[in-house]
C-alpha cells in the first residue's frame, strides 16, 4: 500500500468511527461550515436594502464621507483608508451633494436580484424638488450578520 492510500484509509476509518460513535448516542453528526451561509437572505432582503439606499442618499446630501464609509464591508474599509475614501467620495458625489443642498436626495430601487446573502441592487439618486435623478447604478450588497453592506471597491 502506497504512503497516499495508507493516509486515505486512515482518515476514512476515522471518520467511519466518528460518526459511528455519533450514532451510537442518537446525536446528528455536527456539521461546520467554512464560509458564509447560501440559503435565502429573506423577504425582508428588499425592505433592508432600501435602507441602505436611503442611508447612501442622505450621507451624500450631508457630505458625511465617514459614515458613508461604514456602509461598505469590512474587507474594503480594511483595504482602502477613510481619508483616501473621502477624497474619491469628494470628487464623485460632491458635485450631487452641492446640487442636492436645499432639497432631498433619496434613492429609488429600480431592480433587486437576491441570490443567498448576495444582492444585485440597481438603484437611482434622485433629487425629487428638480426631478433629476441619476443614471441607474447596478452594485453589489453582502449581508453580513443583519445588516446589509456595499460590496463594492470603496476606493
Amino acid at each position: 500500500m502506497s504512503a497516499g492510500a495508507a493516509v486515505r484509509a486512515v482518515v476514512a476509518a476515522a471518520t467511519i468511527a466518528a460518526l459511528a460513535a455519533c450514532g451510537s448516542r442518537g446525536e446528528e453528526p455536527q456539521r461546520l461550515r467554512a464560509g458564509p451561509s447560501f440559503h435565502s437572505a429573506g423577504p425582508e432582503a428588499r425592505s433592508e436594502i432600501n435602507d441602505v439606499l436611503e442611508a447612501q442618499a442622505r450621507l451624500i446630501a450631508e457630505g458625511d464621507w465617514e459614515q458613508y464609509f461604514q456602509l461598505f464591508v469590512p474587507t474594503e474599509r480594511a483595504r482602502c483608508s477613510p481619508e483616501l475614501f473621502a477624497l474619491f467620495a469628494e470628487q464623485i458625489y460632491g458635485p450631487l451633494r452641492d446640487r442636492a443642498e436645499g432639497s432631498t436626495l433619496s434613492a429609488n430601487l429600480v431592480d433587486l436580484k437576491v441570490t443567498g446573502f448576495r444582492a444585485s441592487v440597481q438603484y437611482q439618486l434622485v433629487l425629487r424638488e428638480y426631478g433629476l435623478a441619476t443614471e441607474a447604478s447596478t452594485d453589489s450588497y453582502l449581508k453580513l450578520g443583519d445588516r446589509w453592506f456595499i460590496d463594492e471597491q470603496a476606493c
